[in-house]
């Protein structure tokens, strides 16, 4: 019943069941590897090594597990396992260990989307939503928003009118995956049941958590001051009831609800007090964004060399965890720091970079910030038309979400609209923020030739070239530097991308190319002459 192989403490779980006939799982697994049935995998330095099989072989094993008439039992047992590592990961994923756990459940990932598909197959809803409120954190660290969204809702759904501690987690943990896909009514909705079932429940430390979420909700929405309002009571109730982790995110959100308003100085105590309760219970994921938040302040004070330093220190630990919501805001802001220092062709790239993942993810709220630093750029260098693009396509985004431009980044967005208001007559300005209007973000942030219309340069002779193979600029500068033989960290550092980035555009350049591997893919480029 294991998806994508187990451990061996899970077979020995689902090997022996209680009440039935005890079985020495080592020895069975060594027979099953002698005859090859099993297969070994020795997994990383100190993980524990996973066991798997051949699909048609695990086919062959279900139909005769589901002959024996066992299988209810096992299934059951292969949940209770992967409810309980789900569990025990909350408490690791908030400390020192959580590098290493979130590798541990990565590996196991379609075992427990196979438990949340029992349970709520099963009817055993109170397992779906005490599992869906336990794996947020992994959710998202690993980018999971859609899906930690659709299981949660699942649960949620099929424990309609339930009133009870997990419950009120799963309503909790959904409004925060809301919150960071700008879902900000949805994320209001959930947290703000969140509290009053937690209210119901006499739970104030629940109360505390689910605040937050509904704290951000708000917060973005330009509603400031019920914001802080609410980050102050979570404060004031954690500081008596709550952990120091626990704590350290009351104080976190309420400083992220003052930088949003601008209020940097009330913000600044709060971000430190935070960053040392986090260093204090070694959760240097969480001290990461307390340190971005603190070089967001240095960008507003215009302090450039603190700010590209906090920023590298906040992304070196958010590439080490693979968190890639937290690798696209690093990036925006080392955008908004070269911006500051007018190097702008280094901004463009740091904004588009941060553009293209987080589009990934679907966080609509940094995509229009992302827009809005390349319009910042766009107007330094004279292009007023493509600059209006992208701030009307941005405005229709965050008109979307009921997102207004922060406070936070008034002071840097003044400047621009007074300076494109110079640059283009009321006409012209209208037509290309309508033109902007109608653009997706992806299509406000292409290059001027698509958008104006330009034909594109000549192929070279011999050749289809880039343009009918369909890659990208950025596509085409991988494409060549993979056929030269580079590896992905070696195109990232030159291109400035991460080796994520560039295994992402791999896989575009091979779909678009119709192959398979990295050298058919040069083979191609010096057949077209893109080598």
């Amino acid at each position: 019943v294991c998806v994508g192989g187990s451990t061996l403490e899970a077979a020995e779980a689902l090997g022996n069941v209680p009440g039935e006939l005890a079985i020495d799982v080592l020895n069975r697994v060594g027979s099953l590897l002698d005859k090859n049935l099993l297969h070994a995998d020795p997994g990383a330095p100190g993980a524990a090594p996973r066991f798997g099989m051949l699909e048609t072989i695990r086919e062959y094993g279900l139909e005769q597990l589901a002959a024996s008439g066992e299988e209810p039992s096992i299934r059951r047992a292969h949940a209770a396992y992967y409810q309980a590592l789900a569990t025990e990961a909350v408490a690791h994923l908030a400390g020192v260990e959580q590098a290493a756990w979130l590798a541990r459940l990565d590996l196991d990932h379609d075992n427990l989307r196979a438990t949340l598909r029992w349970a709520l197959d099963a009817g055993e809803t109170t397992l779906a939503l005490q599992m869906a409120g336990a794996l947020g954190r992994f959710w998202l660290a690993r980018g999971y928003l859609g899906e930690g969204r659709r299981w949660l809702a699942a649960a949620l759904a099929a424990a309609a009118g339930q009133e009870s501690p997990a419950r009120a987690t799963a309503l909790r943990v959904a409004g925060m995956l809301a919150n960071y896909q700008g879902d900000y009514g949805q994320a209001a909705a959930l947290c703000g049941e969140s509290v009053a079932l937690f209210r119901r429940l006499g739970d104030r430390r629940g109360i505390a958590l689910a605040s937050h979420g509904l704290a951000q909700a708000l917060s973005v929405r330009g509603e400031y001051a019920p914001a802080a309002a609410h980050c102050a009571a979570s404060v004031v109730i954690l500081r008596a009831a709550g952990t120091p982790w626990e704590l350290a995110f009351a104080l976190w959100y309420h400083a992220n609800v003052l930088i949003l308003a601008a209020d940097d100085a009330g913000a600044r105590p709060l971000l430190e007090e935070s960053l040392a309760l986090f260093q204090q219970v070694g959760d240097s994921w969480s001290g990461a964004y307390a340190v971005y938040n603190l070089a967001c302040l240095a960008v507003s004070a215009r302090d450039y060399a603190t700010a590209q330093r906090l920023f590298d220190e906040a992304l070196a630990t958010m590439r080490a965890l693979g968190d890639r919501r937290g690798i696209t805001r690093c990036l925006a802001g080392l955008g908004d720091v070269a911006f500051g220092q007018a190097d702008y062709p280094a901004a463009r790239a740091r904004y588009d970079e941060a553009r293209q993942i987080i589009s990934d993810l679907g966080d609509r709220w940094f995509i229009a910030l992302t827009l809005e630093g390349l319009a910042g750029v766009a107007a330094a260098e004279d292009q007023a038309p493509r600059a209006a693009r992208l701030l009307g396509a941005a405005a229709t985004l965050r008109e979307a979400i009921g997102a207004p431009l922060p406070r936070w980044r008034s002071a840097l967005y003044d400047p621009l609209l007074a300076r494109l208001h110079t640059q283009l007559d009321p006409a012209a300005w209208a037509a290309a923020w309508a033109a902007g209007r109608a653009l997706t973000p992806a299509q406000a942030a292409a290059p001027e030739p698509s958008l104006s219309g330009t034909a594109p340069p000549p192929e070279p002779p011999g050749g289809t070239g880039r343009a009918a193979s369909g890659l990208t600029p950025r596509e085409g500068d991988v494409l060549r530097l993979v056929a030269a033989g580079l590896t992905d960290a070696q195109v990232a550092a030159q291109l400035v991308i991460s080796p994520r980035t560039v295994h992402t555009h791999l896989n575009a350049i091979f779909g678009k190319l119709g192959v398979s591997s990295r050298s058919a893919a040069t083979r191609y480029a010096v057949e077209h002459d893109l080598a």
